[in-house]
This record gives structure tokens, C-alpha cells and sequence, in this order.
């Protein structure tokens, strides 16, 4: 490959990566997406 092509792809996979780390933290953070359990509310649902 020539440079310009390795430079493309470079710029390419940066993008994915930012936009998936964007994503994440678009989807995640901002709405305090809960990742943690309730225990008490997992026993009394038993």
C-alpha cells in the first residue's frame, strides 16, 4: 500500500473508534444507565 492509503485507513479506524466511544458514552453516562443490582428488590422477588 502507498501512504496515502495507509493514512486513509488510519483516519477511517480513528472515526469508528470515536464514534463507538461517543456512543457509549452518549447511551451509558448521560442516562445513567444502571449498571449496578438492587439486592433487596431481587429478594422480595422471589
Amino acid at each position: 500500500m502507498d501512504k496515502k492509503s495507509k493514512i486513509l485507513i488510519w483516519v477511517f479506524a480513528a472515526f469508528v473508534a470515536l464514534s463507538a466511544s461517543f456512543a457509549f458514552y452518549r447511551f451509558i453516562v448521560l442516562q445513567d444507565f444502571p449498571i449496578h443490582t438492587d439486592e433487596e428488590a431481587f429478594i422480595e422477588s422471589l
